[in-house]
């Protein structure tokens, strides 16, 4: 309950209670509210120690007491108008005959004594009182200096006028005057439940949250704490509030930084970062947060989680990219000096090269890697929905579309990734939209009027040559020009063999015969290395399974190696190689240290096997003879 008390300084007038009692009842006043009358008489400093009022409404003396001592309740003032001085002082002229006025008022209350004289035609002296002792001392100069047949003014005054023989008339309170005083009352219960409504949101939020949260003021003093942050700093005291932060708080602690600080806190890593407060446009002080690094990494996974059972983050980086050889490496530096931009990127590599792989090791390697990495086929969809696919639509925008509308795969990906396989295949109907989006950063849903900004990296991949095709008008010149800001070429497996050694261990790594794990000969390694590849990476993944399952003894050898190849259904992977010629750049290559290296070497550096170089070779002399 809320308890309001008025302060009435005299008793004699039953109607002034009787007044207070009306205005409550008229008012518009809460059920948690409760109205009480003191009287002034019942001497307030007596009561003082023991009233347990929220709010006091009280005038003159009463006030004045009450403003200067140390309270807990707020008090309102019930001001002295002009109109009820007036209003006392002609009754005293009119009933007591006075022509030489007293007038006991407040220091605060502002009075025309000259407007009072002419109006009334009489003579006033103003004596200024604030407390009981001033009412005593006024009137000891009052006798001594003037005959004044009339006193005006509180009921302290009024009261020891009429003891000494003198007219007493009391200024009353007026109706407005305490209409106003209940009103403003209701207003400060309105103004302090919604300030505890908010104190207690502020420290809900504050406890419920997992961040230790501390706040210190511009000397180092503990303003505020929550119990998260009492158990992180092992305080035995939970009430620290205005004690020293550095007598409490570890040093490591105090000394963070706004962009986070890593810290040893009690054996556990947290993270530790600082705010400043800033009042009226000067520091003042600074709050605190801190968490640890293990609840961090688990919140971080948890959503990793529910954003890779809607496939929008890249599983891959480029760790994953498995190999030793000199053309890898390079096109992964290559790769990581992309990844650092923010422009699109055109992949080119020849199917089963790990187009996809590294797609997704660019984007966790760029600053977007905590954004949305997006894939999708433009050849594995239909051309009449890619559209809709892409850029989403409205509900109802088409028939049979849902009623709730769609978002497009551009929207899913805003401030990440998108990655586009097998650009070479999307319809060219669609081609002048998505270099419009391409350009224009914005995209529209169909069905829809409205606009909608993107901010989205696009990384295309192809494995036919849409320079071709663009030349032939298979494929939009500027979309390709637009496309290809920065290509990467990915090597072919056949260009980067070495890589083997290190590809075959990594694929059979899951596979186990009779308990143990599956291995490779080094000679059965070799003769793999002799094979073209077309199929690439995904070609070798299948090859080592077919291998590892068929060994009986765990241990790959070249005999099996041989009899896979020989097998029949291996026709339908073997490498025609005997249709296959040197690349002009290999034959380039070739022309121009043939003096100078042997065959073995040559075939080292080209990564082809003696034979396969020689066979190649023959082909091409026969060719141009």
């Amino acid at each position: 309950m809320i308890k309001v008390t008025f302060v009435v300084p005299y008793t004699e007038k039953r109607e002034f209670v009787q007044l207070i009692n009306r205005i409550i009842a008229q008012s518009d006043c809460p059920s948690n509210v409760i109205f009480e009358i003191l009287h002034s008489k019942e001497r307030i400093e007596d009561k003082f120690t023991y009233w347990d009022s929220d709010i006091v409404i009280a005038r003159g003396l009463a006030f004045s007491v009450l403003k200067n001592r140390q309270r807990k309740f707020h008090l309102i003032e019930i001001p002295v108008s002009n109109m009820e001085i007036l209003k006392s002082v002609k009754l005293a002229v009119d009933q007591h005959g006075a022509r030489q006025i007293a007038l006991f008022l407040g220091k605060s209350v502002n009075i025309d004594l000259q407007l009072l004289e002419n109006l009334f035609d009489i003579k006033v002296f103003r004596y200024k009182v604030d407390n009981d002792d001033d009412v005593l001392n006024a009137f000891i100069k009052m006798e001594q200096t003037t005959a004044c047949d009339a006193v005006v003014g509180g009921y302290t005054a009024c009261r020891i006028a009429t003891e000494r023989g003198y007219s007493a008339v009391p200024v009353c309170i007026g109706e407005e005057a305490v209409r106003n005083a209940v009103n403003d009352a209701l207003s400060a219960i309105e103004a302090s439940h919604k300030e505890k409504q908010r104190n207690e949101l502020l420290n809900r939020i504050i406890e419920m949250t997992d961040e230790g949260i501390l706040a210190l003021d511009s000397v180092g003093s503990i303003l505020m704490i929550n119990g998260t942050c009492v158990q992180m700093l092992h305080l035995r005291n939970k009430n620290v509030v205005s004690m020293s932060a550095e007598e409490l708080i570890p040093e490591s602690v105090l000394t963070a930084q706004e962009d986070g600080t890593i810290i040893k806190l009690f054996g556990r890593q947290a993270l530790v970062r600082r705010a400043p407060m800033v009042v009226d446009g000067e520091p003042d002080g600074s709050v605190l947060m801190l968490q640890y690094v293990e609840n961090l990494q688990k919140t971080e996974i948890a959503v990793r989680q529910k954003l890779n059972q809607k496939g929008l983050i890249a599983k891959y980086d480029f760790r994953d990219i498995i190999g030793h050889s000199t053309t890898l490496a390079r096109t992964v530096s290559q790769a990581k000096r992309f990844a650092k931009t923010d422009s699109d990127i055109l992949i080119i590599g020849e199917s089963g090269t790990g187009k996809e792989l590294f797609a997704q090791s660019i984007h966790n390697y760029s600053d977007r890697r905590n954004r949305p990495f997006v894939a999708f086929n433009c050849g594995a969809i239909a051309p009449n929905l890619i559209e809709s696919e892409l850029f989403g639509y409205v509900g109802g925008a088409f028939t049979g579309a849902s009623r709730d509308g769609k978002v497009g795969l551009f929207e899913l990906a805003h401030k990440g990734t998108l990655f586009m396989d097998e650009i070479g295949e999307l319809p060219l109907s669609m081609q002048a939209s998505l270099l419009r989006v391409l350009q224009e950063k914005e995209i529209r849903r169909l069905g829809d009027d409205k606009i909608i900004p993107i901010d989205v990296r696009v990384i295309a991949a192809t494995n036919v040559n849409i320079q071709e095709k663009a030349r032939t008008g298979e494929f939009r010149e500027d979309l390709y020009y637009r496309l290809d800001i920065l290509h990467l070429l990915i090597p072919p497996l056949r260009n980067r063999l070495e890589d083997l050694e290190d590809l075959i261990p990594y694929l059979i790594r899951n596979f186990t015969c009779d308990g143990r794990s599956v291995v490779f000969e080094p000679e059965a390694i070799a003769r793999l290395k002799e094979l073209e590849w077309r199929g690439n990476v995904r070609q070798l993944r299948n090859v080592c399974q077919r291998l590892s399952i068929l060994s009986l003894t765990g241990t790959v050898s070249v005999r099996e190696v041989e009899e896979l190849i020989c097998d029949s259904s291996w026709d339908l992977h073997k490498q025609r190689t005997e249709q296959m010629v040197l690349t002009e750049e290999e034959q380039a290559l070739y022309e121009l240290v043939k003096p100078k290296q042997t065959k073995a070497e040559l075939a080292k550096k080209l990564g082809v096997s003696r034979s396969t170089l020689w066979r190649k070779t023959r082909d091409t002399k026969q060719r141009r003879e």
